[in-house]
């Protein structure tokens, strides 16, 4: 008898699970063996992880690169171009043919071999093995340097941001500037120019920039004003030396990626009204 009683709570849990499986792959609400106020909560259940997916697709799921993902700035031995070129393309996965990314600075110091740009790190990447930076570098007192890295020419989607991972190299208060700088002229010649990246959307300094130096931060920037336009986004970091001594930081990036953002359900309350065997 006890062999005959599992063996029907085994029989009876089979066609729950199947009605179950059934329910959530076609909503078909007919001939369901479920009690019905069981049904009830599942029709709700339902709606709710549709709409989790929705959501989640929406965030995931809308890459503007010209070759679609996220740079890691994997799989490649650092810009095209040795120095003392200043100016260099960076040949990277999430680039294309004649739209890749690149780094330049604006002629502070003047170039010279082994000089300091964007380049790889093959350590303190945030996931892979290696991620980019540029180096903290000699000036001269009261000069500016600014070190750009630029994406390609990007289509900004509808509420659109730009995601990446950020840490420092040393736990100091120099006045760095990090900045997310826009370049709306589209012709190719124009990424490399640095009077054309005349749109500062962001701006973080040393205490700003990573709650810890040497933990990476999420950073989130919006480019909502831009949507539906072809720019250049360059991370730039911008420092002026105070005295003769070395001074300054080192900036690391990571995972970065154009998405577009995830915009919050209006209400957070899903009510399903007269439930019938065949509706909601």
């Amino acid at each position: 008898m006890k062999e005959i009683k599992n063996n029907n709570i085994s029989l009876l849990n089979d066609i729950f699970y199947r009605n179950l499986i059934f329910f959530f792959k076609f909503g078909n609400y007919n001939n369901l063996i479920i009690p019905k106020y069981l049904l009830n909560k599942l029709i709700i259940m339902r709606k709710i992880t549709f709409l989790l997916f929705a959501l989640l697709f929406s965030f995931v799921g809308y890459s503007q690169f010209p070759t679609p993902g996220t740079e890691g700035f994997e799989n490649t031995t650092g810009p095209a171009l040795a120095t003392p070129i200043a100016s260099s393309p960076w040949n990277l996965g999430t680039g294309a043919t004649g739209n890749q990314w690149a780094v330049f600075d604006n002629g502070v110091p003047a170039p010279a071999a082994g000089q300091i740009r964007w380049n790889r790190a093959l350590t303190n990447f945030y996931s892979g093995t290696q991620a980019a930076f540029i180096n903290r570098k000699q000036i001269g007192i009261g000069n500016t340097s600014a070190d750009y890295l630029a994406t390609p020419l990007v289509t900004v989607p509808s509420n659109g941001q730009l995601l990446f991972y950020t840490r420092t190299g040393l736990n100091n208060t120099n006045a760095v500037n990090y900045l997310i700088k826009v370049n709306t002229i589209t012709t190719a010649a124009s990424q490399t120019i640095v009077a054309n990246y005349t749109n500062t959307v962001q701006t973080w300094n040393e205490t700003t920039i990573a709650a810890v130096y040497n933990v990476y931060e999420l950073k989130t920037v919006d480019l909502s004003a831009y949507a539906g336009q072809q720019i250049y986004i360059a991370f730039v970091k911008e420092y002026t030396q105070p005295t003769a001594t070395l001074a300054g930081n080192s900036w690391y990036i990571d995972e970065v990626k154009l998405v577009q953002q995830c915009i919050a359900p209006t209400s957070t309350s899903l009510t399903a009204t007269n439930i019938t065997t065949t509706s909601a």
